[in-house]
């Protein structure tokens, strides 16, 4: 893992296997027992920590994680573009983590990252608590 910091929060670097077996960066904000679980969908052509100000305010009251869309960030390598067929791999993605996640969590996004949080809670509806969008 890796640490990063900043004045405000220090945020750890993670991840998970997709479906297809390639690693999707994830980073988590410091994380306390009896807090609601949020992660943060970015927009096309961003990554997980460029909104970290917006997430480190959040993280008083939240556990927060975020990811690196494949293609994205520190998941560029998990991009295959000659297998790549549009959007429906995001949502894949974000499902396969919501399958190896404990509990229910909230699904937060900006663009792509909304539309992915969207797919992924209509697909296990049982793994999302609810949307901010």
């Amino acid at each position: 893992m890796v640490l990063v910091t900043n004045k405000s929060c220090s945020v750890e670097r993670d991840g998970f296997l997709a479906a297809d077996g390639r690693e999707i960066t994830l980073w988590r904000w410091p994380q306390s027992d009896g807090r609601p679980m949020l992660h943060w969908a970015h927009a096309t052509g961003f990554h997980g920590r460029l909104y970290k100000p917006l997430l480190d305010e959040l993280s008083v009251e939240c556990n927060i994680i975020a990811w690196d869309m494949r293609g994205h960030g520190a998941s560029s390598d998990a991009a295959v573009a000659s297998t790549f067929r549009g959007w429906e791999t995001y949502y894949q993605d974000l499902t396969a983590l919501l399958a190896k996640l404990d509990e229910p969590v909230w699904l937060g996004g900006h663009s792509i990252g909304a539309t992915s949080s969207i797919m992924a809670a209509a697909r296990q509806p049982d793994k999302v608590l609810g949307l901010i969008l």
